[in-house]
């Protein structure tokens, strides 16, 4: 029973090892998902200024005689369509900056109102991977991998205690 209750106490250990390496993975894609949230308004108000462009030129060339009222309808079609892109790039960046202070919880009250301006522009990096090392590493670190085999650990003892239950008295 004592070695069951320090398997489970070091299982306990590495469940909270392997919850706040969870916690940090979910804070740094949802940071770069924050990050893609900006570049995207960016294009997004860079194609409203563009609809917008292409409205006031089939307009002037409707009113010179030169195009018919379809293309006016439909370069004002494209304007909204690309307004209201807009408007989904923005809900995403709030979208994202709630999902970070959910995760950060920052301290002073709720945060609702916190902002996030992201500075590290994101790289791209070629890292090389080496299958002997990373399972050597996934060995020794992977929380999970220790988890399972202390609960296999208590499984071996738990048959040991049955049989000790089966002897006489």
């Amino acid at each position: 029973a004592l070695r069951q209750a320090k398997n489970s106490a070091a299982e306990s250990d590495h469940a909270f090892r392997e919850r706040v390496l969870d916690v940090c993975e979910q804070t740094e894609i949802s940071y770069w998902d924050l990050v893609l949230a900006q570049e995207v308004l960016k294009i997004r108000e860079f194609a409203v200024q563009l609809a917008d462009e292409q409205l006031r030129r089939t307009q002037d060339l409707y009113s010179v005689g030169k195009t018919v009222v379809g293309d006016v309808m439909s370069a004002n079609a494209e304007k909204a369509s690309r307004t209201a892109d807009l408007t989904d790039a923005q809900a995403a960046i709030k979208r994202q900056s709630l999902a970070l202070v959910r995760l950060m919880n920052p301290e002073g009250g709720p945060g609702w109102d916190t902002t996030f301006a992201p500075s590290d522009a994101p790289e791209v990096a070629l890292v090389t991977v080496e299958p002997n090392t990373s399972d050597e590493l996934a060995q020794v670190y992977r929380p999970e991998l220790a988890q399972s085999k202390l609960e296999l650990a208590n499984r071996d003892l738990d048959v040991v205690r049955a049989r000790n239950d089966l002897l006489p008295r």
